[in-house]
């Protein structure tokens, strides 16, 4: 039989290979170096999800930040929007009012021909039924 035996050990994923001796000292020694080497990955694994975790708040933070900005954006828009539609139908109703008060036959023939356009289309409804 050779010196050692080749052992595996599949370890968090990887596969590791070493010898056994035929000494016991030395087999300690080894698997003892082995288990060091693991320990370090692991803490070294360890402090990389720790810093991980740290930069994971504080990017919800800030997106947690552009987000509210966005909407203030937009609720900003919305209602510069709104004032100016709103400021639109108010020229039109001051414009109407003016029209009405300056000619105010055409504005009762208009609203009389716009009252019988009104009664034809639901008189013709009414019959189809």
């Amino acid at each position: 039989m050779k010196e050692g035996v080749r052992r595996q050990i599949i370890d968090h994923g990887e596969l590791l290979t070493f010898k056994m001796s035929k000494s016991p000292r030395k087999s300690r020694a080894d698997a003892e170096r082995m288990v060091q080497e693991k320990q370090k990955d692991a803490e070294t694994k360890i402090d990389t999800i720790r810093a991980e975790l740290v930069e994971a708040p504080e990017q919800v933070e800030r997106s947690l930040r552009d987000l509210k900005a966005d909407l203030e954006d937009m609720f900003d828009d919305v209602n510069r929007s709104l004032v100016s539609a709103r400021e639109n139908i108010d020229d039109a109703i001051q414009t109407s009012r003016e029209t009405i008060q300056e000619r105010p036959l055409i504005a009762v023939c208009a609203a009389l021909a716009a009252g019988v356009a009104i009664g034809l289309v639901v008189g013709s409804l009414r019959k189809r039924d």
